[in-house]
């Protein structure tokens, strides 16, 4: 135990000092560079009008939306991975994205066709969450102790939905018309500008709720890399659990997704590192994934708007690239080791 609490002490540490740089990189760097020294003036209330206007206005709502999302997405991925007992699932294996996304295709084509406006926000959340009750139910049987969720089944009836839904996609995408085309395929992309006050408040509530309660599930959620029938032979409630776990991570994901666009790696990879590092004691991984999460989309935030100076790339395209470079390299590196 000395030592998981060493580890932890250190990568705590390491993993502020890399929020708190990526954060001041984030809030300091656009159109306007201003250096760090002047960022942290702003919050003490000592810098002039104009640039407290461009941090406080500007960049502080994407800045406090990215650490929302990168949590919440890093939290739900640690949770299905969890409870699947598998490093590869992540909340886009279900076919969340593919439902959000649809969702937000109906949106605008509905919009532009029928004059139903709304916000994509609520387009996206419903469409994500139609597809995970559609999955619930095809993933429920009934059987000793009541119904149960078949994880084997989830898993595949989610790749099948996921197909199922870029198919869809792409029928929107051959009816829309070209300015239609250019918002959907933004949107999938990703990007932190798309939030408002409703979005920010309802990511951080879930996400923060989100958080406590697997962390407070801590044991169950060691319990179940073991394997269910273990978990179930160790006194464990694991239908309840496995609903319970599956409508936190959907809850997550739903309002990340909504929120922010379509944002892949961020669930696998970050998840993914810290058990390396840290372990795989949930009461000491889980608030290192959420706080790291956070970090690593303001960092490629950060990334999304200099790489290309002054225009912007979509976040989701560097968390692609910047994410599936560093898996490559942490699975070739643990072939060698």
């Amino acid at each position: 135990m000395k030592r998981i609490w060493r580890r932890f002490v250190f990568w705590s540490a390491i993993t502020v000092v890399f929020v708190v740089i990526a954060s001041l990189l984030s809030l300091g760097w656009g159109p306007s560079h201003i250096s760090p020294f002047r960022v942290i003036g702003v919050f003490l209330g000592k810098e002039e009008a104009l640039v407290r206007d461009i941090v406080l206005k500007v960049r502080f709502p994407r800045w406090i939306l990215g650490l929302a999302v990168g949590g919440a997405l890093s939290l739900a991925g640690a949770i299905l991975q969890s409870m699947f007992a598998n490093p590869l699932v992540e909340p886009y294996t279900l076919g969340l994205s593919g439902g959000a996304t649809l969702g937000v295709c109906v949106g605008i084509i509905a919009g532009k066709w029928f004059g139903w406006e709304g916000h994509l926000f609520w387009w996206s959340l419903g469409g994500g969450l139609f597809f995970m009750g559609l999955l619930y139910l095809l993933s429920r049987r009934r059987g000793i102790g009541g119904v149960s969720l078949q994880l084997s089944d989830m898993l595949l009836f989610g790749l099948m939905l996921s197909f199922l839904a870029s198919g869809l996609v792409m029928l929107f995408l051959a009816l829309a018309r070209a300015a239609d085309l250019h918002q959907i395929i933004f949107w999938t992309m990703g990007s932190l500008e798309q939030g408002g006050q409703i979005s920010l408040a309802l990511v951080w509530g879930i996400a923060i709720g989100g958080l406590i309660l697997s962390w407070l599930l801590g044991r169950e959620m060691d319990g179940f890399l073991l394997g269910e029938e273990e978990a179930f032979y160790l006194g464990m409630p694991v239908h309840l659990l496995k609903k319970l776990f599956f409508f936190v991570a959907v809850a997550l994901t739903s309002v990340s997704i909504a929120s922010a666009g379509l944002i892949g790696f961020v669930g696998l990879l970050v998840p993914h590192f810290y058990k390396r590092v840290v372990g795989t004691v949930h009461r000491f991984f889980l608030p290192l994934v959420f706080l790291g999460g956070g970090g690593f989309l303001v960092f490629c935030d950060f990334l999304a708007r200099v790489v290309i100076a002054p225009l912007e790339l979509p976040v989701g395209v560097i968390t692609g690239i910047l994410g599936g470079t560093l898996f490559i390299f942490m699975l070739v590196k643990e072939q060698r080791l």
